[in-house]
């Protein structure tokens, strides 16, 4: 049996201000940085951020700790994001030929 995927819970920017401790401002900032993204809004037009929004606040904090700039981190969550975009698609696209046996080999 096929499970079905459950949608996401989607948190709105108060949620996470009150889970991350960061100011609106700072995350419009972030946001307009592109070190964020929303994922979709409200019919009023309220930003709706995925549960991922805390790990990528999380992994901001720890490299600005270390020295990183806000561009360079831009560019370290740019090249996550992808390789997470590319690894997905190809699990996605494998044909089912290519699935391994059970001794392991590709038929």
């Amino acid at each position: 049996m096929k499970r079905r995927r459950l949608p996401e819970k989607l948190y709105r920017i108060g949620e996470v201000i009150e889970h991350s401790g960061l100011s609106r401002q700072t995350l419009h900032f972030y946001a307009t940085l592109g070190l964020i993204r929303e994922k979709a809004r409200t019919r009023a037009g309220y930003r709706l951020f995925p549960p991922s929004v805390f790990a990528d606040l999380e992994r901001i904090r720890a490299l600005q700790k270390k020295g990183y700039t806000l561009r360079d981190i831009r560019a370290i969550l740019e090249k996550r994001h992808a390789t997470r975009f590319a690894t997905a698609k190809t699990k996605t696209d494998r044909p089912k030929d290519s699935e391994p046996n059970a001794s392991g080999s590709h038929e």
